[in-house]
């Protein structure tokens, strides 16, 4: 029996020569097939709860394994068929490419573990984290991330999201808590603690006599009045859990939004959070846009007769953008 390492040599059949077959084709197609066998199923294994997270990263570490030899095997035949004109050219790229889909989601995942730090839990105010209340009480015992980042883990935060703080919003806080429980709603996040949320008038056909309304509905919030969320925001793919707390504050007239995202499995969130974040501040900015001076903040002041624009100029929101910390 020829070794493993012995050059492929075509072999004398009758009166003609058979091309030999390149030795690692067959080895590069089976590696190859077994890479992007195992992805999906430990993905959907992991998806619906069979395997634990870590079960699940010696999964893909596996995954990794099979892919890298598979092109290995994939190199090696090549240079057979290049070299001594050997079949399994088609088996070979078979195999390459069945190696190439299955490390691709991975090479993506590791692509962002490279461009974000290594962290797990993102806040618009490093200094001040909105914290964890329910969530915490019902996972005892679990690791949990601190109510504040250390001196390093807040440099860190501002050095690679300098775009990432607090919003405002020159309007009344339960118009902003409305916005936020809508805006979750239609992202699917699963609400596990959130305040009443007093001035929200239910839709009345034309014509229905309203009911009286209640002492609570009129009570205006105090300005020292704070309001916390708690959301779980699930992955698309992987079902992978990301907590996230929203404060709403009050700040003179401003009502300041301060969020945070914190992951559960590993000591890297791959650049979620940020993500989660800035995409819900975004659109937090477009539901509260022109909505300046609603509630306790209206300002009843006629304007002046000498502007007779200022009339008819759209009210503006004061600030959307990310406001400075100190």
């Amino acid at each position: 029996m020829a070794s493993l390492g012995a050059k492929a040599t075509p072999r004398l059949i009758g009166n003609f020569y058979r091309r030999p077959t390149a030795r690692y084709s067959h080895l590069c197609n089976r590696l190859g097939a077994l890479a992007l066998l195992l992805l999906p199923v430990a993905m959907l294994a992991f998806r619906f709860g069979y395997l634990s997270p870590v079960t699940f990263l010696w999964a893909m570490g596996a995954v990794v394994a099979l892919g890298v030899f598979a092109l290995f095997a994939g190199l090696a035949a090549t240079r057979d068929i290049f070299d001594d004109d050997a079949a399994g050219a088609g088996v070979a790229m078979r195999g390459a490419v069945f190696a190439i889909i299955a490390l691709a989601p991975l090479a993506w995942a590791g692509a962002q573990a490279v461009i974000h730090p290594k962290i797990n839990d993102v806040a618009t105010d490093p200094t001040d984290f909105p914290i964890f209340s329910k969530l915490v009480a019902e996972r005892q015992g679990t690791p949990w991330p601190a109510g504040k980042l250390s001196a390093d883990d807040a440099a860190l935060l501002r050095d690679a999201y300098p775009g990432l703080g607090p919003h405002g919003y020159s309007t009344d806080p339960n118009r902003v808590a409305q916005a936020v429980a809508k805006l979750a709603a239609l992202r699917r996040w699963e609400t596990i603690d959130a305040p009443f949320i007093a001035g929200a008038e239910p839709q009345r056909e034309e014509g229905v006599i309203p009911l009286p309304r209640s002492p609570e509905r009129d009570l205006q919030p105090r300005p020292s009045d704070t309001l916390f969320f708690e959301f779980t925001a699930r992955s698309l793919v992987l079902n992978v859990p990301t907590d996230i707390a929203i404060r709403l504050s009050r700040d003179n007239d401003i009502t300041v939004v301060d969020a945070r995202a914190a992951g559960r499995y590993t000591a890297h969130d791959l650049g979620r959070g940020v993500a989660l974040l800035t995409g819900f501040l975004d659109e937090l900015d477009i539901e509260l846009l022109g909505v300046t001076g609603e509630g306790s903040f209206a300002d009843d002041e006629e304007p002046e007769g000498d502007e007779p624009d200022a009339a008819g100029v759209l009210p503006v929101p004061q600030s959307s953008d990310p406001l400075p910390l100190q």
